[in-house]
Parts: C-alpha cells; sequence; structure tokens
C-alpha cells in the first residue's frame, strides 16, 4: 500500500522513513505548482538535520554549477544571479519558486557553523540546444538538441555522483521521470529504442536504493497521458498532498526574469517550439507566460 501523507509532519516522517534505507529520494512534481516549490524550499533546514546535504533539482544546468555553488555560499544572497542561472536553463520558465530554491539554501548556509557541511543545490540538467530546432521532432533534430545524450541517463549520472562521494540526494522532477519501470509508459517517437526514466535508471544503478513519491497527485484523475501516471502500479513509494488537488496555486511569475538580457537570447533558446509557439516580441512573451494554466 503506498502511504499518502496530508501534514507537512507525515511528510517528513514518510521522507525520513525513506532515507533511512535509501540513498535517493525523488519528489515527483507536476510543473508549475507553487506548494511543490515552497514545500522543498521550507524542508531544506530540515533535511541538513538528518544528514541530508544535497538538493538535485531538473531546471538546472550543469554548466552553471559553480554559479550556484558560489550563489548559495556567498556573504549577500544575489537574486539576479539566481534569475540568471535559471533563464540560462530555460528562457520560458520566469517562475520565483524554482530560483528561490538557491536563496533556501543560502539562508541555510550564512547560519551553518563554519565546520558544519554546506547545502547544495545539485543543477542536474544540460543547456538543451533549441538552435537545431527545424520544425519537427525527428531522431536527427532532437539529438542535436539534446546534444549531451539522453537527459535521464545525465541526471542519473549527476546524482550517482553524489551517491558516490557519499551523499544522499532529494531530487525535484517532473513526475514521469521519477517512474520506475523498464521503459517510460508512453512512445517517444524519436528515440532509437524505448528507455526508463530517472527514477528506474537510478534503481538500476544504485541497487534500488531509491524511492519515489508524488507531491499534490491527482490521484482522481481519469484522463490517459499524463495524469494517468499517478496510479501506475509500482512507481510510487508514497504521495504527499498538503492541499486538496482543486486548491493548488501557479507559481509567481518573475516580471523581471528578462531583465538585462536581449530578446534574441530567449528566441535563440525558446524550448519545445511544437509544444508553444515561439513569442513575437517581448509582449508576446509576456502574453504566453500569463496565459498558462496548470
Amino acid at each position: 500500500m503506498v502511504h499518502h501523507a496530508t501534514t507537512r509532519d507525515s511528510a517528513r516522517a514518510l521522507i525520513a522513513d525513506l532515507f533511512a534505507k535509501r540513498s535517493v529520494v525523488l519528489l515527483g512534481e507536476s510543473h508549475m505548482i507553487k506548494e511543490n516549490l515552497d514545500f522543498v524550499a521550507e524542508l531544506i533546514p530540515w533535511l541538513h538535520s538528518i544528514g541530508v546535504h544535497r538538493v538535485a533539482v531538473e531546471f538546472g544546468a550543469e554548466e552553471f554549477q559553480s554559479r550556484v555553488d558560489a550563489l548559495i555560499t556567498a556573504d549577500t544572497y544575489d537574486e539576479v544571479e539566481a534569475r540568471n542561472i535559471l533563464f540560462g536553463y530555460n528562457t520560458g520558465w520566469p517562475y520565483v519558486e524554482y530560483h528561490a530554491l538557491y536563496r533556501a539554501a543560502w539562508e541555510l548556509n550564512r547560519t551553518l557553523p563554519q565546520d558544519a557541511p554546506r547545502f547544495r543545490i545539485i543543477n542536474a540538467s544540460y543547456v538543451f540546444d533549441w538552435a537545431h530546432w527545424n520544425g519537427e521532432r525527428t531522431a536527427a533534430t532532437m539529438n542535436a538538441v539534446f546534444h549531451r545524450g539522453y537527459i535521464n541517463d545525465f541526471r542519473a549520472d549527476r546524482i550517482v555522483e553524489q551517491v558516490d562521494a557519499g551523499q544522499r540526494v532529494l531530487g525535484l522532477f517532473g513526475a514521469f521521470h521519477v517512474l520506475k519501470g523498464d521503459e517510460l509508459p508512453f512512445e517517444i517517437e524519436w528515440l532509437d529504442h524505448p528507455r526508463p526514466a530517472l527514477g528506474q535508471i537510478l534503481s538500476d544503478r544504485l541497487a534500488r536504493r531509491v524511492a519515489s513519491i508524488g507531491l499534490h497527485p491527482d490521484l482522481d484523475s481519469g484522463e490517459e497521458g499524463f495524469g494517468s501516471l499517478w496510479q501506475l502500479d509500482g512507481s510510487w513509494d508514497g504521495h504527499i498532498s498538503l492541499k486538496a488537488h482543486a486548491d493548488l496555486t501557479q507559481c509567481t511569475i518573475d516580471e523581471a526574469f528578462l531583465d538585462g538580457h536581449a530578446f534574441s537570447e530567449v528566441l535563440n533558446a525558446w524550448p519545445d517550439p511544437d509544444w508553444t509557439p515561439t513569442p513575437l516580441d517581448v509582449d508576446d512573451y509576456w502574453r504566453i507566460i500569463k496565459a498558462r494554466e496548470l
């Protein structure tokens, strides 16, 4: 039976219980939900207190890891730098709560004794090269976009590096990435063969010392596709719902996200243009962002 935590205390107890036997606990989210990110930010001091000193995130590129480390151990916090690090990974993701995880780590680190281990946010992804997009998701096109290899293999490498160094890791990724099973529950046509999600890759590489928890899952969803992921047998070790699914709110739009950037930077790196058309100008950019719904 999958344990379903509905309070902060029971959620922490669930996570602590899983970390007692696992090296990695993955939180699976539906993107853009404020309560998910706020919950992870609130967890950071408590995680450090139980000996978990790493949070790995989907929405961050490995190319900027040294900048993240400098940001969250600096004497003063640089919100512009935090914003720019997120922009560098995804120019279309202007949400405060995603880069606020860096602030939460910084706030903890500045209170720690000098000899205490510093908390780190691990950027688990890499910068995709959308300049190679040609309008169609063929293998040639997408392998050029994902030029450093299958993204969940890359993310697994980043997390295993930490585990091999003696760390335990809490991960925050889209729900379908943290699933377990030999292959994804839907077809990605351009892949040369079916691939497992991050949860299964890590489970195989770490001798099953991995757990997956659904954050605010829509367990009543009957829709096919993403909504059905929450009901997959064997993929979930627990769920956390601190609020009714219908009462969840959207992340805060960061109105300063484009400050200091030429709009050409947005155009050159706009992600998934077949899913969301590339904005025509700055006004169109904000129209697209504000039209998004959970």
